[in-house]
C-alpha cells in the first residue's frame, strides 16, 4: 500500500501509518480495520497562456503610468509575447505535482499490519 490517506493525513506507505500510529499487531484486536482513502499524484495546477496575458493585462493598473491612453494595441503586443515566448507545455511539465484523495477507498486490516511487519 502506497499513497493514501487516513484522517486526512497522507502516509507514503503502510510503515509510516504503523509508525505514526504506533501500531503493535500483538496489542490489536483479532477484528481490526481501518478505512483509507486512496490518492492520484495530480499537478497543483496546470497554466494556460490565456490565464497568464488574462492575469497581466488586467493587472497593468500598477504600471498605469507606463501605458498609452488606447492600451489594446499594446495589450494584444502584450498577449503575443507570451504566446511566442512561453512553452506552456514545459512549463506545465515542471510544476510540482502532489498526492490528492480520488475517492476510492480501502481498508487496512490487522492482517496487512502484520504481513508488512515480516
Amino acid at each position: 500500500m502506497e499513497n493514501f490517506l487516513y484522517n486526512d493525513n497522507f502516509y507514503s506507505d503502510l510503515g509510516e501509518l504503523i509508525d505514526y500510529l504506533e501500531l503493535e499487531p500483538e496489542a490489536m484486536q483479532e477484528d481490526w480495520i481501518i478505512e483509507c482513502e486512496k490518492t492520484t499524484l495530480e499537478k497543483i495546477f496546470v497554466m494556460d497562456k490565456k490565464w497568464i496575458t488574462d492575469t497581466i493585462t488586467s493587472n497593468t493598473d500598477r504600471w498605469e503610468d507606463r501605458f498609452p491612453e488606447e492600451p489594446d494595441k499594446v495589450f494584444k503586443r502584450i498577449e503575443k509575447a507570451i504566446n511566442d515566448a512561453i512553452d506552456i507545455d514545459k512549463l506545465n511539465i515542471a510544476l510540482p505535482s502532489l498526492y490528492y484523495p480520488n475517492g476510492a477507498k480501502f481498508h487496512i486490516t490487522k492482517e496487512d499490519i502484520i504481513d508488512w511487519c515480516k
